[in-house]
């Protein structure tokens, strides 16, 4: 798993904003499902509706950092406007300036130390 990088952001869905979430989520999903080097995309929603969670897996940090820098041309604004992040973890050892650019949402990074995939 050396290299790969994941992450999971959680936020609440904000007062009347549902609509437009699920608009832009099915935007995003379309929009990711075209980057190669994007593995998994997967999107979760609460029983009340109430509280999201993206995870996000590439196979390096520059491939993350590309995804990024789609995310900030492209949805940035609309996402702030329905979302308010409340967590976001950072899953192995992404390059420094992908942490600059990841500095403003607040995350935890969190490295890799040992396990396996199947």
């Amino acid at each position: 798993m050396h290299g790969h990088l994941s992450w999971m952001v959680e936020m609440n869905i904000k007062e009347g904003q549902f609509d437009a979430a699920q608009t832009l989520m099915e935007e995003m999903v379309e929009h990711t499902a075209k980057e190669q080097t994007t593995h998994t995309y997967d999107w979760y929603l609460s029983e009340d509706a109430g509280t999201a969670a993206i995870y996000e897996r590439y196979d390096s940090s520059e491939s993350a950092h590309a995804h990024l820098k789609g995310f900030l041309e492209l949805f940035v604004d609309r996402f702030v406007a329905v979302f308010d992040a409340t967590r976001f973890t950072v899953f192995g050892s992404p390059h420094d300036e992908l942490k600059a650019d990841l500095e403003g949402w607040g995350p935890v990074y969190l490295g890799y130390w040992g396990g396996f995939r199947r």
